[in-house]
């Protein structure tokens, strides 16, 4: 039979209590998403995403990617 060193028996401590915390976060993951949490990340990745339109504009127009920035006569008001 082998000898082993504290050093081992600390890391197989610490790994099981490892284990014991990764199968408790398991069920924590299962709950469900607040309906707000959704809302505001949904609101913030249409922000972000018109900031980086904003950003890049010429380069998408250069590509024809977005349209002329005039707008066309017929969806002016009178």
């Amino acid at each position: 039979m082998q000898i082993r060193s504290r050093a081992y028996l600390q890391v197989i401590a610490r790994l099981r209590a490892l284990r014991v915390r990764l199968r408790q976060s398991d069920d924590a993951t299962a709950q469900e998403a607040s309906p707000l949490l959704i809302y505001i990340a949904t609101v913030l990745a249409l922000l972000l995403i018109t900031l980086e339109v904003d950003l890049h504009s010429g380069q998408l127009q250069s590509l024809g990617l977005l349209g002329d920035p005039q707008i066309n006569p017929i969806f002016m008001g009178p």
